[in-house]
């Protein structure tokens, strides 16, 4: 699933430790979050769910 910011300026401390994909905390991808990119993520942890959002993939009207 995609990740995103909610709040440019409420943005996620590294020093949480939050953890977006299985097996390891990678700091670079909270950098990412941070910067306002749109993530590919395993999973979104508890507390973190006050910080981001899920992008939806944008579908178009009339296609099958």
């Amino acid at each position: 699933m995609k990740i995103k910011l909610k709040d440019k300026n409420n943005t996620i401390n590294p020093s949480l430790g939050l953890c977006f994909n299985p097996g390891a905390y990678d700091e670079q991808l909270i950098n990412d979050i941070n910067s306002g990119n749109e993530v590919e993520v395993g999973n979104i942890p508890h507390n973190a769910k006050d910080y981001v959002k899920i992008v939806k993939p944008k579908t178009k009207k009339g296609v099958k």
